[in-house]
C-alpha cells in the first residue's frame, strides 16, 4: 500500500530510473480518464496493471490494482453537487463542512462499482459510481486532466492546410514542395492527351514517372500537427475563418494576407511575452512569416538575423513547445481548472533552460494566470528543475525490499 502526498500547487517527483515516477502519472492518468500517458496512452485500466511483484501467483485469482485518489473540495455545495453527479447520498452539511474531503477508488471488477467512494472523516462509504457515469462525471465535475508532452518540438514551418486540418482534429492533409509542384506543372502542360483518344504509351509511361516523383517531393509535416494547432487555435486565438480567408486569398492579395500576419504577430508577441522566461537573450523573439501556403517560423535575436529552429538549439525549441502548450492550459483553465502532467522534460534543456521552465511553471499555478486552479504533477531527474524554495514540493520515490 503506497500513499504519495501531492501538493495543492505543484509536486516535482524524483528518483531513481525504474523507481515508478512515470507510473505514478499514468496511474493519475487512469483515474480521471481510464488510460495512460505517453506510451502506455492505447493501455486502458485492466486487470494487469496489477504490479507483479505483489500479485497472488494462483492463476485463477481475479485480482485488480486499487487506484486512489483523495478530491478536496472548497465548499459544501461542491462537494453536494459532485456526490449528486456520481449518484451517491452525499454526507449531512455538517459533517461535509467539517471535512470536505473524499476518495475515490477505482476497481475494474465491476463496471457497476468502478469507483468507490468513501467520507475521509470516517472512511464511510458514501456508494459506488458506474463506469460510463464515472466518465461522464470527470469530464463535468472534477478538473480537466492535460498533459504537457516532453517529446514533440515546434516545426520549421507548417502549411495552412495542415493547420486547417488539425483544427477539426483530423489526420494532417498531404502538402508538397513548392518548386517540384512548379516542375511538376511545367510538365503536365507539355503533355499531349486529346479527349476521346487512347493515351500513347510514352505519355502514360510520362504521366507514371510523374506520380513516382510526386510522391518524393511530399512533406511529411510535423507530427499530428497538436503542437502548431494549440499554438494558432488556443493561444493566439485565430479563429478558422481567418486560415481559411488565408489559405484562398492568392499573390494579387498579398498587401491584405500581409496585414494578417502582422496581426498574428502582433499577437504572438502579447500573448507569448517570451523575453519574461526565456532569458538568455533579452532581445529574442519568435515571429511568422507565410509563403507559398507554409507559415514559417522564425527567430531575431540581438545581432538582428532571422533564423530557423535548424540554426538553433534542440533545447530553445523544447522549451517553446513546452511553453506554448503551458500557455494554452493557461487560458484553457479560464473555463475550468486542471491537473497537469509532465514526464521528465530535462531532457533537452540547459541548466538555465531548465530554470527559465520553472518561472513558467509558477507562472501556471499562480491564481493570477487565470480563473480556474491548476494543479501541476511533472517528474524529473535535475536538480535544477526543483524549486528548492519549496521543499514540500518534492516526492521522492524509491523501490524497497518489502
Amino acid at each position: 500500500y503506497i500513499e504519495i502526498p501531492v501538493d495543492r500547487q505543484v509536486t516535482t517527483i524524483v528518483g531513481a530510473n525504474e523507481s515508478g515516477k512515470s507510473h505514478l502519472l499514468s496511474a493519475l492518468a487512469k483515474i480521471f480518464t481510464g488510460f495512460g500517458i505517453g506510451d502506455d496512452s492505447k493501455n486502458a485500466y485492466a486487470i494487469q496493471d496489477i504490479c507483479r511483484y505483489c500479485a497472488f501467483k494462483e492463476l485463477d485469482q481475479e485480482i485488480w490494482p486499487y487506484i486512489g485518489v483523495e478530491l478536496c473540495f472548497d465548499s459544501p455545495e461542491e462537494f453536494t453537487s459532485f456526490c449528486a453527479a456520481a449518484s451517491v447520498t452525499p454526507p449531512a452539511p455538517e459533517a461535509s463542512s467539517a471535512n470536505l474531503r473524499c476518495t475515490a477508488i477505482l476497481s475494474g471488477a465491476s463496471p457497476e462499482r468502478y469507483v468507490s467512494l468513501y467520507l475521509n472523516e470516517a472512511g464511510t462509504l458514501l456508494g459506488h459510481c458506474e463506469k460510463a457515469k464515472w466518465n461522464s462525471l470527470t469530464d463535468t465535475n472534477l478538473p480537466a486532466l492535460r498533459f504537457i508532452d516532453a517529446k514533440i518540438a515546434l516545426a520549421n514551418e507548417i502549411h495552412v492546410n495542415q493547420l486547417l486540418s488539425a483544427y477539426n482534429d483530423e489526420q494532417p492533409a498531404a502538402v508538397y514542395d513548392p518548386i517540384s509542384l512548379q516542375n511538376m506543372a511545367s510538365l503536365l502542360e507539355g503533355l499531349t492527351l486529346e479527349v476521346g483518344k487512347p493515351v500513347d504509351k510514352a505519355v502514360a509511361d510520362r504521366m507514371a514517372e510523374a506520380k513516382a516523383e510526386l510522391s518524393t517531393t511530399k512533406i511529411a509535416g510535423p507530427k499530428g500537427v497538436a503542437l502548431e494547432a494549440l499554438l494558432f487555435r488556443d493561444v493566439l486565438r485565430i479563429d478558422r475563418s481567418t486560415l481559411e480567408r488565408i489559405q484562398k486569398l492568392g499573390t494579387s492579395n498579398r498587401g491584405y494576407v500581409e496585414r494578417l500576419i502582422s496581426e498574428i504577430n502582433h499577437r504572438l508577441d502579447e500573448s507569448l511575452d517570451l523575453t519574461h522566461f526565456w532569458e538568455q537573450d533579452d532581445e529574442f523573439k519568435l515571429s511568422i512569416d507565410f509563403k507559398s501556403g507554409f507559415f514559417y517560423f522564425e527567430i531575431t535575436d540581438k545581432t538582428d538575423a532571422k533564423y530557423t529552429f535548424n540554426e538553433r538549439s534542440s533545447g530553445l525549441r523544447y522549451f517553446l513547445s513546452y511553453y506554448i502548450q503551458a500557455k494554452a492550459i493557461e487560458r484553457a483553465n479560464e473555463e475550468r481548472g486542471s491537473v497537469v502532467l509532465m514526464d521528465e522534460p530535462d531532457s533537452f534543456l540547459s541548466v538555465s533552460g531548465q530554470r527559465n521552465l520553472l518561472q513558467v511553471f509558477e507562472s501556471l499555478v499562480s491564481p493570477k494566470s487565470s480563473s480556474g486552479s491548476c494543479q501541476l504533477i511533472y517528474t524529473t531527474h535535475s536538480p535544477f528543475l526543483i524549486n528548492r524554495n519549496f521543499p514540500r514540493r518534492i516526492c521522492l520515490v524509491r523501490k524497497g525490499d518489502g
